[in-house]
């Protein structure tokens, strides 16, 4: 499976198989970044104090309920290497890092199709899957590549079942900051986290602050559930240059306007570009994060590779085919750019 973003191979113009936030990289971030080189001589705090304070305070959870990773693709497969799951339940399409996590300790996985008829919306009809037990099921919301938000009671529903049936969850919300919602209830995790024991909550900065090379995720659990998975990972998982990021991320949201800024801007350009899209005469189908899932005729990764632009081919996703397309919502120049190009053929 080759992921979104793999450059390596071409010299890339115009990417849009990332869905990174538009905005730029805040300045007190860059900032952050710069300053950790001056410690890199020293080992990272393997106890990530500055880092797990500042997310206790963004999510109003507790220390012990937050733990950083290089990345939440690290802390994905330090809960599978933890649990050691037999049966694991994933809706598909999806993230192919769950399968690859699972595959890793030997686990059977039974997926879940959404239907193209339903807008590949999470529907009730997952519940008979969860009636046969898996030891662990996987969530992302949004969706992706489908763009999808769960609707909340349908999520608050599936984990109610799940706790009843002592099933572990581990829901990815990577992109949620990045999605059209009402805002949240201050204490959404911390509530979540005293409903269901069960829960493992996924996050990064990877997206919304562009940086995925910088690998800086975290996730959010009970504290006896942090404190076992703690055991799993590396005492020094956490680089300088990761932890100080994190730090001024999480500072980031919590005293500026810039997730307000992020979301506008998103879906803003996100109903731009869908609406040029179908004008152009493609299948686009409804999302409510930062990248559009599309179905053409055309060879479109092929087209566009030829002319140096990268978008994300899904024919290699459970559940789609040939013709499946991911454009990340980018600015407005960059997607008209990408809208004149197509529009060329």
């Amino acid at each position: 499976m080759i992921h979104g973003g793999y450059i390596y191979d071409h010299d890339i113009a115009m990417e849009f198989s990332v869905n990174l936030n538009p905005l730029p990289i805040p300045d007190s971030v860059k900032d952050a970044m710069y300053q950790a080189l001056s410690s890199v001589s020293c080992y990272p705090d393997p106890t990530q104090t500055s880092v797990r304070q500042n997310l206790a305070e963004l999510h109003t959870v507790s220390f012990a309920q937050i733990l950083g990773g290089n990345g939440a693709s690290e802390l994905l497969f330090a809960i599978v290497s933890m649990l050691r799951p037999k049966k694991a339940l994933l809706i598909q399409p999806g993230f192919f890092g769950y399968e690859h996590a699972l595959s890793s300790v030997g686990c059977r996985i039974r997926n879940y199709r959404l239907k193209e008829e339903d807008g590949f919306a999470l529907t009730d009809e997952l519940i008979p899957y969860l009636e046969e037990k898996p030891d662990i099921l996987f969530l992302t919301n949004p969706n992706n590549p489908t763009g999808k938000l769960i609707k909340t009671d349908l999520l608050d529903r599936i984990l109610s079942l799940c706790k009843a049936y002592r099933i572990t969850v581990v829901l990815d919300e990577c992109f949620y900051e990045m999605s059209s919602h009402p805002m949240d209830s201050k204490t959404r995790y911390r509530d979540m986290l005293a409903a269901y024991p069960n829960l493992y909550i996924l996050k990064a900065f990877t997206k919304l602050f562009r940086i995925p090379g910088i690998r800086s995720g975290y996730v959010l659990g009970q504290e006896e559930n942090i404190k076992a998975l703690r055991q799993h990972l590396p005492e020094w998982n956490m680089s300088v240059i990761a932890q100080n990021t994190a730090v001024a991320c999480a500072d980031c949201l919590l005293t500026t306007d810039y997730l307000l800024q992020t979301r506008r801007i998103i879906e803003e350009q996100r109903h731009f570009l869908q609406s040029k899209l179908t004008a152009l005469g493609f299948t686009v189908y409804d999302s409510q994060s930062s990248f559009l899932l599309l179905r053409s005729q055309r060879d479109l990764y092929k087209e566009l590779l030829s002319r140096n632009v990268l978008i994300r081919d899904c024919s290699n996703f459970h559940g789609l085919s040939k013709g499946y397309y991911r454009i990340a919502v980018k600015d407005e120049k960059s997607n008209q750019a990408l809208l004149n190009l197509l529009s060329l053929s």
